[in-house]
């Protein structure tokens, strides 16, 4: 078979889709957990085509931090881990789990058109429809609650992860939507009440955190109307119906969310198998791991020195002593320990620099104010999951670099940019 621009595409956008369902079919048909590796060949065959056929992505001052700040990134992860002299193995390993997403993401910018971004997003209101009535088959039917309700995206412990990034990008777009064009009223009133009342029957307590911050931040970008009075007052019903529902069936959580102090208190707790607290996690590694050494605070172990596997031989002496930190829960754990300081920073910085571009081109493009607005807002609401859970390592990472190329995507169809 002969790969060529727009097979390309297809496979781009079929990569998006599988990574929605693929832990589904592995839970629901008993499909071998190794199909996820479709994705790495697929990858593969993308990244070979880049290479055989080059093409700027990036041009111009307005892309020159960023494509700097990633140069160094990436130049950065090899002589850390020389430095730490992590065994090549390893350090591949590590590579292929961190770098999968970002040879996505520069695979999205290269095929993708703005028609296939408002395609997906707009079929992610289907999704949610399926996801719904899945998900309250699950509850009410099988009895699944809290890590295990995932609906569309499966039944494995820490699925709701998946659930958590979905709601996020669904709401954040659809309120966008609906500030620009009033006929958007249904289906945001349908995706908010939604995404709540599941957030609340998955336990997810960080969504309730972060719906406030999407609504906060789509306030503050957006130029005022009354169509936003009706979203705050919106919003503040949809987020006191789904506390509700919440406290009905995890009271003793509930219990716990009562001021936002109380909230702030949950991030720094352990137990139930975290055993490095999201809040506190930088101080723990320096106290537990690193003895406050200079070093390795700065460099940490280096890419792939701690990291985990399904194969034997893949997975690091670090983790087969202390995995029962289960560190490799949260994003800035892993990459604290795997990179340090530095590379806690600059992979900050990655997607800090993707929001203020967005905020730059929405200056420059009027006619996509909307669709800039939803990349900013969840560029900064990819950074609160940076120290919520492990999307940056985990499949899941492909889907949030599909939605973190949009604003280059965007800048495509300008000739000055590309």
């Amino acid at each position: 078979m002969t790969i060529n621009s727009r097979k390309c595409r297809e496979l781009v956008i079929f990569q998006v889709y599988y990574i929605l369902i693929v832990q589904l079919l592995i839970d629901a048909l008993n499909a071998p957990q190794y199909i996820v590796f479709l994705t790495d060949i697929i990858n593969a065959l993308l990244c070979l085509y880049m290479l055989r056929f080059p093409k700027t992505l990036f041009y111009g001052n307005d892309t020159k931090l960023f494509h700097q700040i990633l140069e160094i990134y990436i130049v950065y992860l090899f002589i850390d881990a020389l430095l730490n002299l992590v065994p090549l193995p390893m350090f591949i390993w590590g590579c292929r789990k961190l770098l999968r997403g970002l040879l996505y993401f520069f695979a999205c910018i290269r095929f993708l058109e703005f028609e296939d971004y408002i395609k997906f997003l707009d079929n992610m209101f289907i999704l949610q429809i399926v996801n719904v009535v899945l998900s309250l088959y699950q509850f009410f039917v099988l009895g699944l609650v809290q890590d295990n309700l995932g609906g569309i995206f499966g039944t494995a412990s820490g699925c709701n992860a998946l659930s958590n990034l979905f709601f996020c990008v669904l709401d954040t777009y659809y309120i966008c939507l609906y500030l620009r064009d009033r006929r958007a009223l249904k289906k945001l009133v349908f995706v908010l009440v939604s995404s709540l009342l599941l957030a609340a029957l998955a336990e997810l307590k960080a969504f309730f955190l972060e719906f406030a911050v999407i609504v906060i931040l789509v306030l503050l970008v957006t130029r005022f109307s009354f169509k936003k009075i009706l979203l705050i007052v919106g919003s503040i019903f949809g987020l006191s119906l789904s506390l509700k529902v919440f406290a009905k069936y995890f009271p003793g959580f509930y219990s716990r969310m009562t001021t936002l102090k109380d909230f702030l208190q949950i991030a720094s707790d352990v137990g139930t198998g975290y055993n490095i607290s999201r809040s506190g996690a930088f101080q723990e590694i320096n106290n537990y791991f690193f003895n406050y050494s200079m070093r390795y605070e700065l460099l940490g172990y280096g890419l792939g020195g701690c990291e985990t596997s399904p194969f034997e031989f893949l997975t690091s002496d670090f983790y087969k002593a202390y995995g029962s930190f289960n560190y490799v829960w949260l994003g800035h754990a892993i990459t604290y320990l795997e990179t340090g300081a530095l590379g806690t920073v600059l992979a900050l910085a990655f997607f800090l620099l993707i929001g203020c571009y967005s905020l730059k081109l929405r200056r420059q493009y009027k006619e996509f104010e909307y669709e800039l607005c939803f990349s900013f807002v969840f560029s900064m609401i990819v950074i609160v999951n940076f120290f919520y859970n492990n999307f940056i390592r985990a499949d899941i990472q492909y889907f949030v670099y599909f939605i973190l190329a949009f604003p280059f995507v965007i800048a495509g169809r300008k000739k000055d940019v590309y």
